[in-house]
């Protein structure tokens, strides 16, 4: 059977059913814009596609019980910055000296400064985001969450472009205002059109 994998309709039914040809489907058309994602993050080609091949070695092994809330490509961007975090603060804990974190994330095509990560600070950066104003908050969501284009967001919205890039630059103002320490913890947060790099 040949999956449009354009649409999650078809895609993630039959891979819950164990569909081998529709996890290959989802493996061929994922893999390498992920790989891109990771390793630009990282800049280590091993490490980058082991982070990868995990996410797709988790996604069969626990294809019966796991939730796709979103959408299929929200799911995968999703799985693989939960592994960047923890490589991250993984090695932070461990170091020996506190170690200068190359992290890319582009805005404007600026690059933030190489930080160091304190444990704690990333936890800190999700509970302001909770107290967000609720259309600001979801618009900040579906752009460093779900990793959607302004375009995508306002559509989804029903609202326009300038209104999305209004709600982002209000939430990331807040986050500044009341964390001094975000630009360490920006890091984490992709910029509008890091994910569909």
């Amino acid at each position: 059977m040949i999956f449009d994998t354009s649409s999650d309709a078809n895609l993630i039914p039959a891979l819950k059913k164990g569909d081998r040809e529709a996890f290959e489907a989802i493996y061929a058309h994922f893999w390498k814009p992920l790989y891109i994602h990771v390793y630009k993050r990282l800049d280590d080609t091993y490490l980058a596609e082991e982070m990868v091949q995990e996410v797709f070695v988790q996604l069969w092994e626990n294809r019966q019980k796991v939730e796709i809330e979103r959408s299929l490509s929200a799911y995968l961007y999703g799985s693989v910055k939960n592994k960047i975090l923890l490589h991250f603060r993984n090695l932070y804990r461990h170091s020996a000296h506190h170690a200068e974190i190359k992290y890319q994330a582009i805005k404007s095509d600026q690059q933030l400064e190489r930080s160091v990560v304190q444990g704690d600070l990333l936890d800190k950066i999700e509970q302001l985001i909770q107290c967000l104003p609720n259309k600001s908050r979801r618009v900040f969501e579906l752009s460093r969450v779900d990793f959607l284009s302004n375009k995508e967001i306002a559509d989804r919205m029903g609202i326009t472009d300038k209104t999305v890039e209004y709600h982002i630059n209000y939430s990331l103002q807040y986050l500044r205002n009341h964390c001094p320490d975000y630009l360490l913890a920006s890091l984490f947060f992709y910029t509008m059109t890091g994910a569909q790099a």
